[in-house]
């Protein structure tokens, strides 16, 4: 059974252009890397949205704030075009208080988030699970995804080196 990955969207896959829309609404744009990362997270884990743009499971929310999200200009139309399959792809975890509602302590997971709520960081904390979680800020550092993706990919080997037995 593949690792669980909990996805925040924005500041993480979409990032602040610190602009505003017509209507005053904060304005975003697909993070650099976002759709390589995507296409990494999903061949590797068992992926989730956990985004407060939907608390209740609801992959609506999350497929429309992609389709208003500005276009960024360092991303290929191939990519433009698979980040509408990828994201759809991916189920909304439900959870309601803190996010850690989504997730349990006997599971195995990793949760990226750019603002993590106080209460699932002391969940995490509380339980030894701090390790779980990878911050990661596209507000921030532009191309923060690159980062990510190599943690991750350093998650991934060491959960698959063999853990060496004493003679």
């Amino acid at each position: 059974m593949r690792t669980k990955l909990y996805l925040d969207l924005d500041g993480v896959f979409l990032a602040r252009t610190g602009q505003r829309t017509s209507r005053g609404l904060t304005e975003f744009q697909i993070a650099n890397g976002a759709a390589d990362l995507l296409r990494f997270c999903n061949e590797n884990f068992n992926c989730y949205w956990l985004t407060a743009r939907s608390l209740e499971g609801n992959i609506a929310e999350v497929e429309r704030a992609f389709r208003h999200a500005v276009g960024n200009s360092k991303a290929s139309d191939r990519e433009r075009v698979d980040l509408n399959t990828l994201v759809s792809d991916i189920p909304v975890a439900k959870w309601t208080k803190m996010k850690a509602d989504a997730f349990t302590s006997e599971e195995d997971f990793y949760w990226i988030d750019d603002n993590p709520d106080h209460s699932s960081l002391s969940w995490l904390s509380q339980r030894n699970l701090d390790y779980r979680l990878v911050v990661a800020s596209t507000d921030q550092q532009p191309d923060d995804l690159t980062r990510v993706q190599a943690a991750l990919r350093e998650i991934i080997e060491q959960s698959q080196t063999p853990t060496q037995m004493p003679r």
